[in-house]
């Protein structure tokens, strides 16, 4: 299970990391994002239900928190 969890992130991290950098332009906010973006998917993978792809999930985990980041600074 940890290396399919590492794998997932190896695959997917720098994808993530794009998306909620073009969303933020913030290069640290968008590295801490991305480490709270996988905390909560590999918190949450069981309620992952294969309807969308893995990199789709990621991308709506990561748009959520980004979107929680900028109402919390507001």
């Amino acid at each position: 299970m940890e290396e399919e969890i590492e794998q997932l992130y190896l695959d997917h991290s720098d994808r993530v990391y794009r998306y909620i950098f073009l969303l933020i332009r913030q290069k640290e906010n968008a590295e801490d994002l991305t480490q709270e973006t996988f905390y909560k998917a590999f918190k949450n993978l069981k309620s992952f239900n294969h309807q969308s792809s893995v990199s789709t999930w990621l991308l709506k985990i990561a748009r959520n928190v980004t979107y929680d980041f900028l109402r919390r600074k507001r």
